[in-house]
């Protein structure tokens, strides 16, 4: 079964996402695969546990009996977790956080696109654009410290700071 859980009138159901970006593949790291076995492993334990009023399904993570999680039962367990952590935050907002991450890691912004299933990569622009020029500016800096060039923020008797002056660079 591949779609969104939402829920309903009728309860949980599956949709197809909003857009035909929702429709994609993302690659699960080490950590995500191997955490993924252990809940499978988890769910075995319940199934068991749970005898004949186990009702199954195909989802990952589910409740006692096999059924799909409420969405709005996750969001509020989410809500629980970061308040008694002190963070501030939602699912939405931990989704905002990964994309970033991803942004200032150096990847590439049709990459991030792709993996936030955005219909159009100026979406993302829009929204992580600037997490881009900032990881740039930084690795320039880096850069100029690596070789041993001193970094001044103005120029000589200008007063205009550098990195505020637009340069073009072709290529």
């Amino acid at each position: 079964m591949r779609g969104t859980l939402v829920r309903t009138d009728v309860g949980l159901t599956i949709q197809p996402p909003k857009t035909g970006n929702g429709w994609r593949t993302i690659p699960l790291s080490g950590a995500v695969a191997s955490a993924i076995r252990r809940q499978r492993a988890q769910q075995a334990a319940d199934r068991l546990a749970a005898g004949v009023s186990w009702i199954g399904s195909s989802h990952v993570f589910t409740t006692e009996a096999g059924t799909p999680l409420d969405p709005r039962n996750v969001s509020r367990w989410f809500d629980t977790v970061v308040k008694r952590a002190g963070v501030d935050g939602s699912l939405h907002t931990l989704r905002h956080t990964a994309l970033t991450a991803m942004a200032v890691a150096g990847v590439p912004l049709s990459v991030v696109s792709r993996t936030a299933g955005h219909e159009s990569i100026t979406t993302t622009v829009d929204l992580y654009g600037h997490v881009a020029e900032d990881a740039t500016r930084d690795a320039v800096e880096a850069l100029s410290r690596r070789l041993g060039l001193d970094v001044e923020s103005r120029s000589e008797g200008s007063g205009t700071p550098l990195d505020s002056v637009p340069a073009r660079v072709n290529g």
